[in-house]
């Protein structure tokens, strides 16, 4: 990576980390990670649920491969242990079931994935 492309790459962390405190602040959500924990969930190569390669955007809309930092459990704050790198498009895929299945979406997603799995090989 060459200086010019480092720049680039934190000047979009520092964007991502102030929008995502922003957010957090606006949705009444905790907000426990660190600038450097978010810069180096941001360098993942693959969303962790998909496994698809995950790009990072320079233009003002969001691709569905860029990658963001998703709760994993999201009745819990933004902390370590509680946060993966994925893909746009997953993260807004598993809110729809979190917004489903309120309280039980680990179980649920868990169950559906196997499921899906199974049918599918």
């Amino acid at each position: 990576m060459n200086q010019a492309d480092k720049v680039a790459f934190d000047v979009m962390c520092t964007r991502y980390y102030l929008n995502k405190l922003q957010s957090c602040k606006d949705r009444n959500i905790a907000f426990n990670l660190t600038f450097t924990q978010v810069k180096n969930m941001l360098r993942a190569k693959r969303c962790q649920y998909t496994g698809l390669v995950l790009t990072k955007s320079k233009g003002a809309k969001q691709l569905a491969t860029d990658v963001t930092i998703e709760r994993i459990d999201p009745t819990k704050p933004y902390e370590s242990g509680n946060v993966c790198a994925v893909s746009y498009a997953a993260n807004m895929f598993k809110a729809q079931f979190d917004d489903m299945f309120r309280g039980d979406s680990g179980k649920v997603i868990a169950k559906m994935s196997k499921r899906i799995s199974k049918h599918t090989k």
